[in-house]
Formats: structure tokens, sequence, C-alpha cells
């Protein structure tokens, strides 16, 4: 298990965002609360990819990233989540979430984080074998491909 300064740095984020966002829903800024949140979300998913030497220098990779995740875990429900919490940082440029469906977005993020530290470890679970989609996700992270010959080469995977 990689834990570099680098891990901590995004564990301490993922909590300080977390935090924030709690105070800033409080404070009545549910805009910067949504931000906050996914913060919090993406820090956790950067935390894990830097645990196992993984690229995660931009946006896409992120959602590319929770995807293997879920896969690996067996936790359909983390990508779906993840790009869920992925609005919270939507509205921050549209302010369009009212505050019930705010107040639902950070609990999803807090959940979505809490159960992601499962996957805070050097590998996927014993017995993982990757799948083709899969072990290209995998060249992605390990920069063996770049992201568009990763979309290119997705595109022609056959459906599973």
């Amino acid at each position: 298990m990689r834990d570099s300064e680098e891990v901590q740095k995004y564990l301490s984020l993922r909590r300080h965002y977390r935090q924030q966002a709690e105070e800033e829903f409080v404070r009545g800024d549910t805009i910067q609360a949504g931000e906050k949140a996914w913060g919090s979300a993406a820090s956790q998913v950067k935390a894990i990819a830097e645990q196992r030497g993984w690229r995660h220098d931009s946006h896409p990779l992120l959602g590319i990233i929770a995807a293997q995740l879920a896969d690996e875990w067996g936790r359909p429900g983390w990508h779906d989540n993840f790009r869920l919490v992925e609005g919270l940082h939507v509205n921050f440029y549209e302010d369009i979430l009212d505050n019930p469906h705010l107040r639902a977005g950070l609990d999803r993020a807090q959940r979505l984080v809490e159960e992601m530290e499962l996957a805070q470890t050097d590998g996927p679970p014993p017995g993982f074998m990757p799948n083709a989609l899969q072990q290209l996700r995998l060249d992605l992270f390990n920069g063996r491909i770049s992201l568009n010959q990763y979309n290119s080469r997705r595109r022609n995977l056959p459906a599973t």
C-alpha cells in the first residue's frame, strides 16, 4: 500500500471538504456546499488512485476510476452514486438544486466516501480478474494508453 504524502493530502482534503460542505449548507450557501461535497468524493477517488499508482489528473479519469473500483469490489452503486454526486459539481455552475435535493446529494456523497474506504488497498479484492474493459481501464490508469486511445478502444469492445 502506498501511504505517501499525496495519499494523506487527498484524505485530508476529503475530510476538510466534507466538513466545509456541512458548514456551507447550514449557512445557506448551497452552491458551495454542493461543490465541497463533490470535492470530498473526488478526493476519496483520488486518494485511492494515488495509493495504487494510477493517473488521476483529469475530470474524466475520476469517473472511469469510480467505475473500475465499483467493478472490482462488486459495488455498482459506487459508480452510479459517483455520477449522481457529480451533479453537485454541475450545480456549482448552474444553481439548479433545491435544498431537499442538495441535502440528499450531500448525504449520498458522505455515504459514498464512507463505502469507498473499503477500496483503500493496494489493489482489488483477492480473486478479481479484469475483463477486457477493466484491463483497458488499468492500461489507461497506468499510462500505457491515452484517454483518446481508451475511448476509441472502448467503443470497439463487445457488449457484455
